[in-house]
């Protein structure tokens, strides 16, 4: 068969023979077959799409949901927040009381700030230091005639104000040239001691539900007994678990039971009974202690009828001063601590913060005398008085040193 005769181009140009003959003919590329597939790509696609092995779940239809709620209508929503900000208003009011009640003292309840804490302090020490030189023995003779067991049972109970060896050992440490101070100093300590344990160290030993005279009868006293013992044991029990919130607790406490204004509560009449009440406390109070046989050891019979009133009133004026400092002081958002020889250094430094040196030992602190330095205390006749921030329990301010009277055997007669 003849070979067939080639078609012209579409634009009736014959391909040029110089062309066909100078370079072979290329033959048309076919179109390139799919790259396989790399690993990489092979696990995308594996991650893509399921595995033959993997089981597939029929398809159903997708469960009906509920419904949305419907929203509420803009006014319930409006009511809803009004009601919210009510409250929170009211929540904010308490806030304020209780801050009020707690640190506005300067506004109110100003009087037991610490800043006034060493005159009030003094007040108290002073008149127990007047009231003992004036009722307690003058010469150390009356003291020398008591028995050993006396003597041993009044050196006990001034524990905590008077290094706790016996009568003659203490008194050998003490300068001869002082010795008639002695017997008025443990009437001062001994004073001061039941002042802090029964007034200034039991916020509630006057407290009472009934402070209306007309409505107590004749087991008032011992109802007002426990009253302040169970109190007292609550304040403990607090101070165990938080002592700021304790503390919190027994200001609120003294300050509902003492209004005596409207600035400072709504109603006066409880706490206008209450300052009433302390009075008859403070004599209960100075009863009790005249009573006490150790104290009748420091105390000078009196002369005549009207000495021995004299001395009952000024014990009673005393401890009332006493009460109305104590509560002014637990009213104050400070707590009080009262250290005795208990928490005290038991050697006597110049720079000490917390005590200073009985005048007899006629020494300069502030010029940094050293001369009895590392010297035992022997009685502490006004215990320090430490203040403590509500929330801390490591910064301490001292509100009044403690009065200590040092072994010194220097000749310390007045020149």
């Amino acid at each position: 068969m003849k070979a067939a005769k080639r078609k012209s181009l579409n634009d009736g140009c014959q391909p040029s023979a110089s062309s066909h003959s100078s370079q072979p003919r290329q033959k048309r590329k076919a179109p390139k077959e799919p790259a396989a597939p790399t690993r990489r790509s092979s696990r995308l696609r594996a991650r893509m799409l399921p595995m033959a092995s993997d089981k597939v779940e029929p398809s159903h239809p997708p469960p009906k949901e509920d419904p949305p709620p419907e929203e509420e209508a803009p006014k319930e929503t409006i009511q809803d927040l009004q009601q919210t900000i009510y409250q929170l208003r009211e929540e904010m009011a308490v806030m304020r009381t209780l801050n009020h009640f707690i640190n506005n003292n300067w506004a109110t309840w100003a009087s037991g700030n610490f800043d006034q804490w060493p005159k009030l302090m003094s007040a108290i020490f002073f008149t127990a230091n007047q009231w003992s030189m004036r009722h307690g023995h003058v010469e150390i003779k009356a003291l020398d005639r008591l028995t050993k067991e006396q003597k041993s049972q009044l050196i006990a109970s001034l524990d905590g104000y008077c290094l706790q060896e016996d009568y003659d050992s203490l008194l050998s440490r003490i300068s001869p040239s002082v010795h008639e101070h002695v017997p008025y100093m443990l009437l001062t300590a001994y004073v001061n001691k039941f002042i802090v344990e029964n007034i200034l160290g039991r916020p509630f030993g006057y407290m009472t539900t009934r402070p209306d005279p007309a409505d107590r009868d004749e087991s008032a006293l011992d109802n007002d007994t426990v009253l302040a013992n169970e109190l007292h044991r609550l304040w403990g029990i607090f101070s165990k678990v938080d002592l700021g919130y304790a503390h919190v607790w027994r200001t609120i406490t003294i300050r509902l039971a003492n209004v005596i204004n409207f600035a400072q509560g709504r109603n006066v009449t409880f706490g206008t009974q209450m300052r009433e009440h302390r009075k008859v406390a403070s004599k209960a109070f100075a009863s009790s202690l005249l009573a006490d046989p150790i104290l009748r050891l420091l105390l000078r019979e009196p002369n005549c009828p009207s000495e021995e009133r004299r001395r009952m009133e000024g014990l009673c004026a005393q401890f009332e001063k006493a009460a109305q400092t104590a509560t002014h002081i637990f009213s104050d958002h400070t707590l009080m601590e009262i250290h005795d020889l208990t928490y005290l250094a038991p050697r006597y430094h110049h720079a000490s913060p917390t005590v200073t040196a009985s005048y007899l030992h006629d020494i300069d602190e502030k010029g940094g005398e050293t001369t009895i330095d590392d010297h035992q205390v022997v009685i502490l006749t006004e215990p320090a008085i430490i203040g403590v921030p509500r929330w801390s329990g490591r910064s301490i301010w001292v509100g009044r040193k403690g009065l200590v009277l040092v072994e010194d055997l220097r000749d310390l007669t007045p020149t």
